[in-house]
């Protein structure tokens, strides 16, 4: 829910009277990370997000289909958006801040057991195709359960790039592959 940014005349002078973009939803964000289905960049086209912000002195709201489009605005950007569940559907409020801290931080991105699992990686190896681009990523993890590791393949993109970052981060060499025609 929002107010209109009202104009007001005193004494042939117009003043700007601020009011604040005010949002009604669900704040607990740890279930909506989790299960919105936000990571994985969907074309939400029957619940997208709404984007609040003032421009040249009016309110406006933009309709974004992606989250990745969040990015482009300012951190203290007012967001909603309607999670669809299963037996109910409730609408969500946060600020852009709050996505990017969520998809920087790779514990609140991945979960605490996930990221042991990937602290325990190796032989990481990114294959690049004959034009640079990310062909995909292979690495092992450690099972949690027993001393033998599991091998994992992804197929490239955004995922690929989020994990490249963690593992340098964490120290774990990554090999790099390039194909030629």
């Amino acid at each position: 829910m929002y107010r209109k940014l009202t104009t007001k005349r005193e004494r042939g002078k117009k003043q700007r009277i601020l009011q604040k973009i005010e949002t009604c939803g669900r704040t607990d964000l740890d279930d909506f990370w989790r299960l919105s289905g936000i990571k994985e960049n969907y074309n939400n086209t029957h619940t997208p997000f709404l984007v609040f912000y003032e421009d040249e002195g009016k309110i406006k709201m933009d309709i974004l289909k992606k989250a990745e489009q969040l990015l482009g605005y300012p951190d203290s950007t007012k967001v909603m958006q309607q999670w669809s569940g299963k037996w109910s559907s409730d609408f969500f409020q946060f600020t852009v801040g709050d996505y990017r801290n969520f998809i920087e931080d790779p514990v609140s991105y991945y979960g605490e057991e996930e990221v042991a699992k990937l602290k325990t990686a190796k032989d990481v190896c990114i294959t690049y195709g004959p034009r640079g681009n990310c062909r995909g990523m292979e690495y092992k993890v450690k099972l949690s359960f027993q001393d033998s590791y599991c091998g994992v393949h992804s197929s490239g993109g955004k995922e690929d790039e989020r994990l490249v970052e963690f593992f340098k981060s964490e120290g774990i060499p990554i090999k790099e592959v390039h194909e030629r025609k």
